[in-house]
């Protein structure tokens, strides 16, 4: 979760984890990676989840686990994965996260000590994947497969009270869990861990093809489009906002505000308006309202779309 209303969806739906990834830079800040995530985007992240998952609503399900998801750079020293830790606890965050294998295990022991609970996250490291050969497949041989058993071992035994294993096969996943205490999630690593965790923005199709291992529960990227189309078409047609959507002044009190505006038509604008509206960008459908109403659209002036008038309020210059 990324933002109030999908940590309010997360614990309507019975979510029991709700993690608010770094993923939050390409997937809403439109950044390349998660690299440039920065502890000021995810502690503002942090809060606003925090609030949806608080919302109670009509949510039944107990409250879910906000887990707090470590940027790249928030823990290169002990000092810093401290701080930034604490950071994310005042933020709402009950658990946070941190990329890397077994040379991580003395910040994880560090942070559980300090009162803080940490999930780890092996296999493929989105912060560092890089250096594995980028956004591979991680553990496909025997030996690979044995080293991330290992990191999971020591950071569970350093204090990790979850363990993330990301892209994996599923046996791995499955040898990992078995070596673990605590509950394994997976990402792309099979059916055998304890629990599954995606980008909310891939299940909901947000842009596009989802990975090949994230299944895409709903469109809602098809359906935005569609939704913004029938607005700007609605609009440009005058359909929306039309009488429906339109409140008026009682008959008294716009009869004194004609009296006080006499060069601007409120009562013929208010009786046509079902029928004969105008625009933004386009003409009115009658000859009368395009004399009477103020039509507005945009067009290319040096280089930037500019807002321009194309027929002003009779009377009246704005």
């Amino acid at each position: 979760a990324y933002d109030f209303p999908s940590g309010r969806f997360a614990r309507q739906a019975g979510v029991e984890l709700v993690l608010v990834g770094d993923s939050l830079g390409n997937c809403r800040l439109g950044l390349s990676d998660t690299v440039g995530v920065t502890m000021e985007d995810m502690l503002r992240a942090t809060q606003a989840v925090r609030r949806g998952v608080d919302a109670t609503g009509d949510a039944t399900s107990p409250k879910p686990l906000v887990i707090g998801d470590m940027p790249f750079g928030s823990y290169l020293t002990m000092e810093d994965a401290l701080r930034n830790a604490a950071a994310f606890r005042v933020a709402g965050a009950d658990v946070v996260k941190l990329e890397g294998g077994g040379h991580l295990a003395p910040v994880v022991k560090a942070l559980t000590n300090a009162g803080i609970a940490v999930m780890s996250h092996i296999g493929l490291e989105p912060q560092r994947a890089l250096l594995q050969g980028g956004f591979r497949l991680q553990g496909t041989s025997a030996a690979s497969a044995m080293d991330i058993i290992a990191d999971a071992k020591e950071l569970n035994g350093a204090g990790a009270v979850l363990l993330v294993v990301e892209m994996v096969p599923e046996e791995v996943g499955t040898a990992v869990q078995a070596s673990v205490s605590c509950p394994v999630i997976g990402i792309g690593a099979g059916g055998k861990v304890a629990g599954q965790v995606l980008v909310c923005d891939d299940m909901l199709g947000m842009h596009g093809r989802p990975p090949s291992f994230a299944k895409m529960f709903f469109d809602v990227g098809r359906a935005s489009t569609e939704a913004y189309e029938n607005y700007v078409k609605e609009v440009r047609s005058g359909q929306f906002p039309g009488d429906k959507y339109s409140r008026h002044m009682p008959a008294e009190e716009l009869q004194k505000l004609q009296q006080l505006l006499p060069q601007v038509q409120l009562q013929d604008t208010v009786q046509e308006s079902a029928e004969s509206p105008v625009v933004n960008g386009h003409a009115a459908s009658s000859s009368r309202s395009q004399s009477t109403s103020g039509s507005f659209g945009f067009e290319l002036l040096q280089g930037r779309l500019l807002p321009v008038q194309r027929h002003g309020v009779a009377g009246v210059r704005l």
